[in-house]
């Protein structure tokens, strides 16, 4: 992968699912390599083998990048983030973090508006003045703190320019760059003669870029033009007009010039050539091959041209890795080693995301983009906040959305959409808006969904295809907006939803559906007669229910605006009693003053894995991962400590056949290779990988196929006994070392499993090779 972190092994178990589908930022290159940004997310693409890797990095993901720039000289990548941390990424594919400016404490305007490049260092562009950075040392060099915006800077013949609100400044590299007052003005604008009747005059404060090109300075002001200074009482038109985006020196000797669907290369002071493309977003020629760019239009991703005369052909395009639609995974559903995921989402009205649905099977995505499905319905669909498939029938996908109802389809292929037309479906009164939210198979195969804001909350689409509702009086036409059902072990079908007056709504229809007269059933709100409480009697005021999950023992955990519950399961809906425990944890390791686990933190979502370990999602702390006892963290990533792209995480799901973790965060999705899976009935299906263990292999050994809590032993052929422990549902990781904390030598190793109980057993082997 395109990084090296902390530690190989963790590293090993990320892996990115971002959406790289946006327009191309920036293009910078390094020889074969093409590095693209695009929505603050960097990637690389080989132009020898056509290889493409996306960034990973183990301490801020790959998110919110603004800028990069190569340097030759220092075979690295220099990048910068909108939360001002500077990053140096070598050829070798390590880096360098230089937090020092995103670490100040000093009240200043951290926004970085420019980096240029000169001999061994990197000079930043900030709202408050410049920062440098030694290249060689690898660390800031000094900060001129003005508090005066800098928005571009350029060293050139032993001066350092930049371009600034208060119009161009400059001062010898010799003096002290850091004492404001030793900066000196010099006057563009008043020695602008060239004018035309096509052109307008401009003021110093308004340039926005500098660039030195053939040993002249060039000046940008944006819908202006390209200005040159001949002389110090001479400036020049290069190019004028309202059109005019941007001007950039590549490290090739050229000066590119963007316009509205166009763009100039100048070879030389008065030699350019004109090329018109449509939405251009990004160009630079192709630093091995005259007449090519490396560039980026609208809908083309990352693309290599050949100029034809005024024209241009396209070589290569559509280069992007692999991906969804959508970085903003509103839901993941996992269902036979299949994850969908929808990049919709709701909120009081609409959040106006373009429907899409993604596909990822067999480590690969399938995607359905907008045009598949608003061409066909009719409709402009937005917001679709959930995808299911038919238990039996993968292809067949249902996706609810949060207006135009329902979808149906086989595969990619629309099919059909049902609302108050064709289905019991029905719309808000008086709104167009056909809410359709949270949704679940039975075993019988007949979909259950909720209807916001209506009449009957519960729809059901039989196997059948015909349609019916349920009518309940308690959550009739709520204010609330219904968001998950979920069917437990007993057929009991839980309903939570989100606002003001949150209900928990619990029924079992008795196998009679669309006959409620013999349905038992359970309501909790916070307004209502029977309230949230804990096992201690309080009150709680839960105003969102934004997540519930099924646990190994049968209990609910249930994700609120003001932590997670637990719910215990009912084999028969008798009892009013249902009661919002809290997980309580010692503060500190010996004292017995307790505390509520995440209490009055927002929890987005829960995910449980193979050994009944929970996965907690919250909005603002990143995603926890909880022991099977409820009493440990025993893993906590945030922003700072792993790829994960923002702390605001949204959505999960987890593959219980090889425990990998999907997270969904509000800035793009990850996966994370757990080390826990669900449990086999027998061992009839037990194996290692990776098998054999090739030479400089640094991740761990799984085996997987285990019964759950399995007795694991390792050995050697001798009999030596090397690792030994349990495994996490049916998994057990290896960490190729022995008692002694030493990877182990070259050769066979046994491994030993047997069933709790000690009546089944099973023996594999693991080839290593150092």
């Amino acid at each position: 992968m395109f990084f090296i972190p902390a530690t190989a092994q963790e590293a090993n178990r990320w892996a990115s699912q971002i959406s790289y589908l946006n327009d191309i930022q920036s293009i910078e290159q390094n020889g074969n390599i093409i590095y693209s940004l695009t929505d603050g997310k960097l990637f690389s693409y080989n132009n020898s083998d056509e290889s493409i890797e996306p960034y990973i990095k183990i301490d801020g993901g790959n998110t919110d990048i603004k800028h990069i720039i190569y340097s030759s000289k220092h075979k690295c990548l220099v990048i910068t983030r909108s939360d001002a941390n500077i990053e140096l990424l070598y050829d070798d594919k390590s880096y360098v973090n230089i937090p020092d400016l995103k670490n100040t404490t000093q009240n200043i305007d951290k926004t970085i508006n420019k980096v240029s490049l000169y001999d061994d260092y990197a000079y930043i562009a900030t709202n408050f003045g410049f920062l440098t950075i030694n290249l060689s040392k690898k660390e800031v060099k000094e900060s001129g703190v003005f508090n005066v915006p800098f928005y571009s800077i350029l060293a050139y013949e032993n001066k350092l320019y930049a371009a600034t609100k208060d119009g161009i400044l400059y001062i010898n590299l010799t003096d002290n760059v850091q004492d404001f007052s030793s900066w000196s003005t010099l006057e563009v604008s008043i020695h602008y003669t060239d004018h035309t009747e096509k052109d307008s005059t401009f003021t110093d404060s308004e340039i926005r870029d500098i660039v030195a090109f053939k040993n002249q300075l060039h000046f940008f002001v944006p819908q202006k033009g390209i200005f040159r200074m001949e002389n110090s009482t001479s400036v020049k038109s290069v190019l004028n007009g309202n059109g005019i985006n941007s001007m950039e020196y590549t490290n090739n000797d050229h000066l590119i010039v963007l316009g509205t669907n166009v763009f100039w290369d100048f070879e030389d002071i008065n030699k350019s050539t004109k090329i018109n493309i449509d939405e251009i977003t990004s160009i630079i020629p192709n630093a091995n091959k005259s007449g090519e760019y490396w560039a980026s239009s609208s809908g083309n991703n990352l693309s290599l041209i050949k100029l034809n005369g005024n024209s241009y052909e396209y070589i290569k395009r559509w280069i992007v890795p692999s991906g969804p639609v959508s970085n903003y995974p509103f839901s993941l559903t996992l269902q036979n080693r299949q994850l969908l995921v929808t990049g919709g989402g709701f909120y009081l009205d609409r959040m106006g995301k373009p429907a899409s649905i993604s596909i990822y099977k067999d480590s690969k995505w399938t995607n359905i983009y907008p045009g598949d499905i608003s061409g066909p319905s009719g409709f402009i669909s937005q917001d679709i906040v959930y995808a299911i498939s038919e238990p039996t029938n993968q292809n067949h996908i249902f996706a609810s959305s949060w207006g135009e109802g329902l979808y149906e389809f086989e595969g990619t292929k629309f099919q059909n959409r049902y609302d108050e037309s064709n289905s019991t479906i029905e719309p808000i009164p008086l709104l167009n808006y056909r809410r359709v939210s949270g949704m679940v198979f039975d075993k019988s195969n007949n979909l259950w969904l909720l209807n916001s804001m209506v009449e009957n909350i519960i729809k059901v689409r039989l196997k059948s295809g015909e349609w019916t509702q349920l009518y309940y009086p308690e959550i009739a036409k709520a204010s609330t907006n219904p968001k998950n059902i979920v069917i437990d072990r007993y057929s009991n079908k839980w309903v939570t939803s989100i606002g003001d007056d949150a209900y928990l709504f619990i029924f079992n229809d008795n196998g009679t559906i669309g006959n409620t007269s013999d349905d038992k059933t359970i309501y909790i709100s916070k307004t209502s007669n029977t309230p949230f409480v804990d096992q201690d009697g309080k009150r709680l005021t839960i105003s969102a229910i934004y997540a519930i999950a099924e646990d190994g023992n049968g209990n609910f955990w249930v994700g609120t605006d003001i932590g997670p519950f637990v719910v215990n399961n009912y084999s028969n809906i008798s009892s009013k009693d249902v009661l919002f425990r809290k997980i309580k944890i010692e503060r500190e390791s010996g004292s017995n003053a307790v505390t509520g686990l995440l209490e009055g933190v927002v929890i987005n979502a829960i995910a449980i894995d193979g050994a009944n370990r929970k996965w907690i999602a919250t909005q603002t702390s990143g995603v926890y991962l909880i022991s099977a006892d409820n009493q440990q963290t025993l893993e906590h990533f945030t922003l700072d400590n792993s790829p994960l792209p923002s702390n605001n995480v949204i959505s999960l799901a987890i593959d219980s056949h090889n425990g990998t973790v999907y997270i969904g965060t509000e800035r793009g999705l990850m996966s994370y290779g757990g080390v826990a899976t669900e449990g086999s009935e027998n061992f009839s299906n037990v194996y290692a990988y990776p098998n054999p263990v090739r030479p400089n292999y640094e991740g761990s050994v799984t085996v997987t196929g285990l019964q759950t809590n399995s007795r694991v032993k390792i050995t050697d052929l001798k009999g030596n006994l090397i690792n030994e422990g349990r495994s996490l549902g049916g998994q057990y990781s290896w960490n190729m070392q022995n008692a002694r904390g030493r990877r182990v030598d070259s050769g066979i190793y046994l491994v030993f499993g047997s069933s709790e109980d000690g009546s089944e057993g099973v023996v594999t082997k693991i080839m290593v090779v150092n």
